[in-house]
C-alpha cells in the first residue's frame, strides 16, 4: 500500500491582493482515479500550500512524521519558483521517497524539469491515466513498463532521460468518478481571494465539464490539445445535485476553457437543473468564449443561476486579434456583454497588455473599449508568454534587448513585447485601472449590478487600487533590490 502525499503549491512571491485560492479540483480527480483505478492500494493525503503554507522547518517535520512514498506536486508555471524551493527540503527528509511534477508547469515545461535531480517523474497533460499508470509501475506491475506510459518523463537506470510522447487516449470523462473532496475542507477556501474576483461567505466547489478547445490562441496552453471533449448534460447535473446532497454547495465556478461550446449541452443542463428543482448559483470566472454567446443562451445561463461570468476580449485591436489568433468579433461580444449586464449577470472583463508588436494607440484602444462597455469590473494583464507557448518563442527573440529570463506575474509588468517600453507599460497598466473604476458610470452599473452587496463590491475595487498604489511600488522595489542585491525576498510563512 502507497502512502502519497498530493501537494497543490502557490506562487513563492505574491501581493496580498490577490492569490486565488479555489479547490484544487485536478489533484482531487486525480486522487478519485487513482482510487477507483487501485482500491484499497494507496493512502492519499492533501495539503494545499495556498491554504496551510509551512515554513521549510515545518514540512521536514511534516515529512518525517507522514512518511509518504510518493509525493505529488500540481504545479502552475508562475509556481516553479515555490518548487524549486521545496525539492531539496523534501529530498533531504525523504531521500528515498519519488517525487512527480503535474500541472501546469509540466505540460510547459516537460522533460526541461528534470534537469533538477530532485524530480524523478514529470506528468505532461492530463494527469489521470498516467498518474494511476505510474503508481502500477512503481508497485511492480510488469503491465505498465515506464517507457510505454504516456505523457511520462523520466531518468532510466543509466541516466538517460527518456520523454514518452502525450498520449491520444483520454479518460472519458462522464465515466470519471466524482473528485475526492474528502482530501480538503471546502471551509477553507470561503471568504478567500479565488478565481471568481468577487469572494463568498457561501461554501462553493469548482466544475470541469468539457476539455480542450478548438481555437489555437498563441498564448494559451495546450494541457487537454484542441479537441472538445464535455461531460453530457445529465453527468454534469449529478456532479452538481452530488455535491448539494454531500456537502451542502448550492454554489459552483466553472473552470472549463470553453463551457459555451456546445450550446444545446448548456441548454440541456440549464433545462435539467430546473427540472429537479436544484437551487445553483455559477460564476464562469473563465468558461465561456464571449463571441459566440446569444442571448437565448444567455438566458439559459442565466436561469440555471448565472451571477458572474468572465469574457476575454484581451485586445480591442482586430489586428492583434489576428496576431494573437483569438479573432474575436469585437462587435458581437461587446453586445453580449450588455446582454449579460442587463440581465443582472456581473460582468469581467479580461484584457492583455503589452502584447506583440501593440502599439501605443492600440493599448489606449483596448482600454477604452473596456470602459465604454457595460463591463461591472476588469483586470489588466501584462502579457505573460509561458514556456510551451507559440507566444514564448516571440518572448524569448524579444528578451534579448531586456536581458529578463521570466515573467512570472499576471498583474506586474517587468517587460513588453510591444512598441511600448516596460515603465510605460507599468504607468499605462496603472492608468488603465484608474480609468476604469473611477468612472461615476462604473460605479452606478456596480451598485446597480444586484449580484453581491454593494459593500462587498466597493471593498473589491479599494482592494485594487491598493495594490496599483502600494503593492505594486513595494513588489517594483523588492524586485529592484534582489537584482542589486542577489537576495531573495520572501513571505514569513515560505
Amino acid at each position: 500500500m502507497a502512502n502519497i502525499l498530493l501537494i497543490k503549491n502557490r506562487k513563492r512571491e505574491y501581493t496580498d491582493h490577490y492569490l486565488a485560492t479555489s479547490p484544487p479540483l485536478g489533484v482531487l480527480y486525480l486522487a478519485a482515479y487513482a482510487r477507483e483505478q487501485r482500491p484499497g492500494k494507496d493512502v492519499f493525503t492533501m495539503v494545499d500550500e495556498r491554504v496551510y503554507a509551512k515554513t521549510s522547518r515545518e514540512w521536514e517535520a511534516y515529512l518525517k512524521d507522514l512518511q509518504p512514498e510518493v509525493i505529488g506536486f500540481s504545479s502552475m508555471s508562475i509556481e516553479q519558483d515555490q518548487v524549486d524551493y521545496l525539492l531539496p527540503v523534501f529530498k533531504r527528509a525523504l531521500p528515498r521517497a519519488k517525487i512527480v511534477i503535474g500541472g501546469p508547469l509540466a505540460s510547459s515545461s516537460g522533460a526541461r524539469l528534470l534537469d533538477d535531480a530532485n524530480i524523478d517523474y514529470v506528468v505532461k497533460g492530463e494527469g489521470e491515466i498516467p498518474f494511476t499508470q505510474l503508481l502500477e509501475a512503481l508497485d511492480g506491475n510488469e503491465d505498465y513498463p515506464f517507457d510505454q506510459i504516456a505523457g511520462l518523463a523520466f531518468r532510466d537506470d543509466s541516466g538517460k532521460i527518456i520523454d514518452n510522447p502525450p498520449s491520444k487516449n483520454r479518460a472519458d470523462l462522464d465515466a470519471l468518478p466524482y473528485p475526492a473532496y474528502d482530501l480538503i475542507n471546502l471551509q477553507d477556501y470561503v471568504g478567500r481571494d479565488r478565481m471568481t474576483p468577487v469572494r463568498t461567505t457561501q461554501l462553493y466547489a469548482p466544475l470541469f465539464t468539457s476539455r480542450g478547445c478548438p481555437y489555437h490562441c498563441i498564448y494559451c496552453h495546450d494541457i487537454f490539445s484542441g479537441k472538445f471533449r464535455a461531460m453530457s448534460a445529465m453527468r454534469v447535473v449529478d456532479e452538481i445535485e452530488h455535491m448539494i446532497n454531500a456537502y451542502g454547495v448550492h454554489e459552483f465556478e466553472v473552470y472549463d476553457d470553453i463551457f459555451n461550446l456546445d450550446k444545446q449541452r448548456v441548454k440541456d443542463i440549464s433545462a435539467e437543473i430546473k427540472k429537479r428543482g436544484l437551487e445553483t448559483y455559477f460564476t464562469f470566472p473563465n468558461g465561456v468564449r464571449g463571441d459566440i454567446l446569444d442571448r437565448e443562451t444567455l438566458e439559459a445561463l442565466k436561469d440555471m443561476g448565472t451571477v458572474h461570468m468572465a469574457f476575454a476580449v484581451e485586445t480591442a485591436s482586430p489586428r492583434i486579434q489576428k496576431v494573437l489568433r483569438k479573432n474575436i468579433n469585437l462587435k458581437k461580444i461587446r453586445e453580449n456583454i450588455a446582454i449579460a449586464a442587463d440581465l443582472k449577470i456581473f460582468t469581467w472583463g479580461f484584457l492583455m497588455m503589452g502584447l506583440p508588436k501593440e502599439s501605443r494607440w492600440e493599448l489606449w484602444k483596448t482600454i477604452w473599449f473596456a470602459t465604454s462597455s457595460k463591463l461591472h469590473g476588469a483586470y489588466f494583464f501584462p502579457v505573460v508568454p509561458f514556456e510551451g507557448t507559440e507566444l514564448a518563442q516571440k518572448y524569448e527573440e524579444a528578451i534579448e534587448s531586456h536581458g529578463e529570463k521570466r515573467l512570472w506575474d499576471y498583474f506586474l509588468p517587468e517587460g513588453a513585447l510591444g512598441a511600448v517600453g516596460p515603465r510605460e507599460l507599468s504607468i499605462m497598466h496603472s492608468l488603465a485601472y484608474f480609468i476604469f473604476f473611477f468612472n461615476p458610470w462604473r460605479v452606478y452599473l456596480i451598485y446597480t449590478s444586484g449580484v453581491a452587496p454593494f459593500r462587498r463590491l466597493v471593498s473589491l475595487a479599494f482592494g485594487i487600487v491598493r495594490y496599483i498604489v502600494a503593492d505594486k511600488i513595494l513588489y517594483t522595489i523588492k524586485a529592484k533590490a534582489r537584482k542589486i542585491f542577489k537576495f531573495r525576498i520572501t513571505p514569513r510563512t515560505a
